[in-house]
C-alpha cells in the first residue's frame, strides 16, 4: 500500500500584504498552509481546473491535484512504490516538498500571479497550456526557479537559450507529430491528408506543416481551415459556422482526399461538423473517409451518451493517436495501485479538499469536492502519471543540488554534440537546481523518464507509450 506520510500542516500567522512573509507559505486556500524554510522546497502546481469554455473535461484538474499532492507525499516518505530510484541511499536524507497550487487558464498572466503570490518558490510543475508557458518561463529565469512541463509541448520549453530554466517530462510536440505521421502513413496507408482545423489553433498547423515539411516518406498533406468570418457586405462570405464548415468540407471532398484529421476546440464544433459532414456523405463506410481526432479532442465529450444518429456514423471508426500514462495500458500499473490505496485514506482527501484552489461559490462549474471514496470511485484523468513524475523529478532535482555542485567548467559537453548521454548536461546556467534536475533519469508512472534527449531538455518520445483509439459512440444506433 502507498504510503501517505503528510507534511507539516503548521499554518503561518503572517499576513501576505505586510512585507513580511518572506520564509513562508502565507495562507491562502491555493496554498497547503505549510512553512517553508531553507530545509524545504515549496513547489507550485499550475493546474487547469475547468470552467466555461474550457478546453478540458471537468475534474481534470482536480485528477492532476491529486496525482500532484501524492507524488509529494511519495517523495517525503520516500516510498518506491511507484518509483524504485526512491529507496537509493542518495535520495535517503533530502528537503521534504511541500505542495501550492493554483488554477490556471491558457492566458499566462494567471501562471504570473500565481508563482509570484507564492514565492520564494523551489520550483513549477506545469503549466498545462501552452499559451501560458511564454511569461511563465521568462519570469522563471527571473526568479531563478525551474519550470517542468507535465503536458504542455512547445519547442520552446527546454531551450534555454529561449526560456531559461525550462524542460518538460512529455515529448516535444514535433516529435509527437511525426508519431501521429507514422501511424497514418505506415500503419494505415494512407499518403493523402488534409488537416481540417479550427482557425485559432493555428498552432497545430504550424506544427504539422513543419513535420511534413521535412518528413522522410511520401506524403501529400493538405491543410483547411475553418474560419469564423462574418461581413454583412459581402453575401459570399460566411454568415454562420455551419457556412464555414460547409466551404471548409467542400473543399476537401473537391480535392480528394480520403483521409481527414481533425482539429477543433469546442463541442459545439464538433457538432456542427457531424451535421455537414453527414449531409456531404462524407460519413458512410462505403465512401471511404478515414476521420482522425488530433489528440487535442476531449474524448470524453465525443463519445458521450447523446443519441445522435449523425454522429454515430461519423465516430464509428474514428481513430486518435494519444499519448499514454502507465495506468490505462498496464494490467498491474503501480501508479493505479497507489492511487486506489488512498481511498482508504480520509486525512489526504481532507488535504486534497483543503488545497483545492476553486471556490464553490464564486466558480461551482469549475468546482470537485473528493468524498472519501473519490479514490475508489473515480480513474485518474489522462497526464495525471505525468504531473506525478513531474513532482518526483524535480524532488530529485533539489535533492541531488543540495549534496553536490558540479561547476561548470566540468560538466559533460553539450548534449547536442555528445557521442552520449551525460549524467550532467552543460546547460549554460548557473542554476545548480536546474543543472541536476535535467541529468535525473528514474521509471515513473509513464515509464523511463529521462528529461534530455540529446537536443534540448525534453523527454525522449522514444521512452512515452502512445495508444490508438478507435472511437465508438455510446447514444447512437
Amino acid at each position: 500500500m502507498a504510503s501517505t506520510a503528510s507534511v507539516s500542516s503548521t499554518a503561518s500567522t503572517l499576513n501576505p500584504d505586510d512585507g513580511n512573509c518572506r520564509n513562508c507559505t502565507c495562507p491562502s486556500p491555493n496554498s497547503s498552509s505549510v512553512p517553508a524554510d531553507d530545509n524545504s522546497c515549496l513547489l507550485l502546481a499550475l493546474l487547469p481546473f475547468t470552467s466555461r469554455g474550457s478546453e478540458i473535461p471537468r475534474g481534470h484538474g482536480f485528477s492532476h491535484l491529486a496525482a500532484f499532492l501524492m507524488a509529494v507525499d511519495h517523495f517525503n516518505a520516500r516510498d518506491p512504490s511507484v518509483v524504485p530510484q526512491l529507496s537509493r541511499p542518495e535520495y535517503a536524507s533530502c528537503d521534504p516538498l511541500l505542495a501550492a497550487v493554483s488554477s490556471v487558464d491558457n492566458q499566462g498572466k494567471a501562471a504570473v500571479a500565481a508563482m509570484l503570490a507564492h514565492k520564494p518558490l523551489c520550483g513549477v510543475v506545469g503549466p498545462y497550456y501552452d499559451k501560458a508557458i511564454a511569461a511563465a518561463g521568462v519570469l522563471a529565469g527571473a526568479m531563478n526557479t525551474p519550470v517542468l512541463s507535465y503536458h504542455a509541448a512547445s519547442q520552446d520549453l527546454g531551450k534555454n537559450h529561449v526560456l531559461p530554466l525550462t524542460a518538460k517530462v512529455i515529448a516535444d510536440e514535433y516529435a509527437r507529430a511525426e508519431v501521429l505521421l507514422d501511424y497514418i502513413v505506415e500503419k494505415r496507408g494512407r499518403d493523402y491528408v488534409t488537416l481540417l482545423y479550427w482557425h485559432a489553433l493555428t498552432s497545430v498547423h504550424d506544427v504539422l506543416e513543419s513535420v511534413v515539411s521535412r518528413y522522410n516518406r511520401t506524403l501529400n498533406f493538405n491543410y483547411t481551415v475553418v474560419d469564423n468570418a462574418v461581413n454583412d457586405d459581402d453575401k459570399s462570405k460566411p454568415s454562420s459556422m455551419e457556412d464555414n464548415f460547409e466551404i471548409a468540407l467542400q473543399r476537401i471532398k473537391g480535392s480528394g482526399h480520403k483521409t481527414i484529421l481533425v482539429a477543433l476546440s469546442r463541442t459545439r464544433q464538433w457538432d456542427t461538423l457531424f451535421d455537414v459532414a453527414d449531409r456531404l456523405n462524407m460519413t458512410h463506410p462505403a465512401n471511404n473517409y478515414v476521420w482522425m481526432a488530433h489528440d487535442n479532442a476531449d474524448l470524453d465529450g465525443l463519445v458521450e451518451t447523446k443519441r445522435s444518429l449523425v454522429r454515430a456514423r461519423l465516430l464509428h471508426g474514428m481513430g486518435t493517436v494519444r499519448v499514454l500514462d502507465g495506468f490505462q495500458y498496464r494490467e498491474a500499473d503501480p501508479f493505479l495501485e497507489g492511487w486506489r490505496a488512498l481511498g482508504n485514506n480520509s486525512s489526504f482527501v481532507a488535504r486534497l479538499n483543503n488545497i483545492n484552489p476553486i471556490d464553490a461559490a464564486e466558480d461551482p462549474l469549475a468546482y470537485v469536492f473528493a468524498e472519501d471514496d473519490y479514490f475508489n470511485t473515480t480513474d485518474p484523468a489522462p497526464y495525471s502519471g505525468y504531473v506525478y513524475d513531474a513532482t518526483i523529478a524535480l524532488g530529485m532535482g533539489r535533492c541531488r543540488a543540495k549534496k553536490g555542485y558540479v561547476p561548470p567548467d566540468k560538466c559533460e559537453p553539450n548534449p547536442k554534440i555528445s557521442k552520449g548521454p551525460p549524467e550532467f548536461p552543460c546547460t549554460g546556467q548557473d542554476s545548480v537546481f536546474y543543472n541536476k534536475l535535467v541529468g535525473v533519469n528514474f521509471t515513473g508512472a509513464t515509464g523511463f523518464v529521462k528529461l534530455h534527449d540529446n537536443r534540448q531538455y525534453t523527454r525522449d518520445a522514444a521512452t512515452m507509450a502512445y495508444g490508438v483509439y478507435n472511437l465508438r459512440h455510446d447514444g447512437g444506433a
